[in-house]
């Protein structure tokens, strides 16, 4: 029998598309005047970068942490570009500008796009550059910056080569820079001949596609064609090979290619350097449990890990827990969540969470086996009525989340007190199933009309 609120299906069914929001065609560029408020209102020296993207961009203003220091993420408007602001406690230096780079390529290998800068501004305030630039933007409200890289001086570069070669709208200086990508992961040139040649088998995708065009036309030696055809061809001009801007078939080859050079640069990045690629971040979904292995100590997650499991000892400091659904506003009945109980069992950390009125129940199960955190809606969530307001706030409340649940809600767990993400799951898809939207209405109208009721006899 489905549980209450839940209409099965014999086929999957998801829940229906939010409504509410606008589609992304329906988006309006914010007024200038709107975006600098807040934080941005304030006086001090800040510095500017104007942006040219195609990276979807957000509607409203966003705030990312990045190596100790505030980034604000500027959508366009009707009379300016996209930017990035940050403000430093002196005036601006080139060393600021160039923590600024970092973040951008930072951003730019984590959202997969180039970004390019225009040109550097600021001032007392964050003045923004008159002129939409060139092109439109394509806007998003949706807007998540996450698992931005922290590399070294190397990866740093490799980083920035990558943000500018994604950036150009020129394929043979596009295909250089990616190339420049290869020899800073890779200096010893013979080393990186014959990787590249390793590569080839691995590559996935376009970069695939591309790699199959070349082989179409007769080039056996694929390596040897990208280093003398193109590299150098690109690079000199003084003797053969020239690659010539005029001749269209060495163009439109050219362009045809840039998926593989920029797949080979990708992986070269990710293998050698050890910076994960957003797609490899989501296959791994590592994400899930990180936080929780930062607390646990080692010789603990040894014994989870690897037994046995009946004879367990040691301890571990859970904070108080937050838990919340992206996109959804902070359930208050769910956060300052109590860890009182721990069980262990093949490779797994069961944990059993109560809320400060002890009315709530959250129980979810840690798989480092998996690297999966297994949340069971229909059980792992319960409260108890104890007759009070509090009580008919809470189910309000516990409604609510069922509902978003259900909605693809993505479950996301906070330490209550650092405000540090310990976990966050990939959106809940039902399976033959979705939300009775009229059965959750009738219990949240229902609920909050006890609640009034009780709060009155009981004030």
């Amino acid at each position: 029998m489905a549980a209450p609120g839940i209409v099965r299906y014999r086929l999957a069914m998801s829940e229906p598309a939010d409504t509410t929001a606008p589609p992304p065609w329906q988006l309006q560029l914010p007024d200038r005047a709107s975006l600098i408020v807040g934080e941005l209102a304030k006086r001090g020296h800040w510095i500017v970068a104007t942006l040219a993207t195609g990276m979807p961009l957000p509607v409203e203003t966003h705030k990312v942490v990045y190596l100790e220091q505030d980034f604000w993420i500027i959508p366009p408007t009707q009379d300016s570009s996209p930017a990035v602001a940050m403000r430093v406690e002196q005036s601006a230096t080139n060393e600021h500008r160039t923590k600024m780079m970092r973040f951008l390529s930072a951003l730019s290998w984590s959202q997969g796009y180039g970004i390019r800068v225009s040109g550097f501004g600021g001032g007392s305030m964050p003045f923004l550059s008159s002129g939409r630039g060139i092109g439109g933007y394509a806007l998003i409200a949706d807007f998540v910056v996450r698992d931005l890289p922290e590399p070294d001086a190397q990866g740093q570069l490799a980083l920035a080569l990558m943000r500018e070669a994604r950036g150009l709208d020129h394929s043979a200086y596009s295909f250089l820079t990616f190339y420049r990508v290869l020899e800073a992961t890779l200096p010893n040139g013979r080393v990186r001949g014959a990787w590249i040649t390793d590569a080839f088998d691995k590559l996935e995708g376009q970069a695939k596609e591309a790699l199959a065009k070349v082989r179409a036309r007769g080039i056996d030696d694929v390596g040897a064609h990208i280093q003398r055809a193109r590299r150098q061809a690109i690079a000199h001009a003084a003797e053969q090979p020239i690659m010539d801007p005029d001749d269209y078939s060495v163009v439109r080859e050219l362009y045809e290619e840039l998926p593989l050079i920029q797949g080979l640069a990708e992986r070269a990045v990710e293998e050698i350097l050890g910076i994960m690629t957003p797609s490899s971040i989501y296959r791994s979904h590592l994400y899930e449990l990180a936080g929780f292995r930062d607390i646990i100590p080692p010789g603990l997650m040894a014994q989870i890990m690897e037994g046995p499991w009946d004879d367990i000892s040691g301890t571990v400091d859970v904070p108080l827990l937050d838990i919340e659904l992206r996109r959804s506003e902070p359930f208050a009945a769910l956060r300052g969540m109590v860890p009182v109980a721990a069980d262990v069992a093949e490779a797994a950390l069961k944990l059993l969470c109560r809320s400060p009125d002890s009315l709530i129940q959250f129980e979810f199960e840690l798989h480092f086996d998996s690297e999966r955190l297994v949340f069971d809606f229909t059980r792992g969530l319960q409260v108890r009525d104890d007759g009070s307001a509090r009580a008919a706030r809470n189910i309000v409340e516990l409604r609510r989340f069922q509902l978003d649940y259900l909605g693809n809600g993505e479950l996301q767990i906070y330490d209550a007190d650092t405000r540090t993400l310990l976990s966050r799951v990939d959106a809940f898809i039902p399976v033959n199933c979705w939300a009775n939207h009229e059965w959750f209405d009738s219990e949240i109208a229902k609920w909050l009309k006890l609640a009034e009721q009780r709060a009155l006899q009981n004030p």
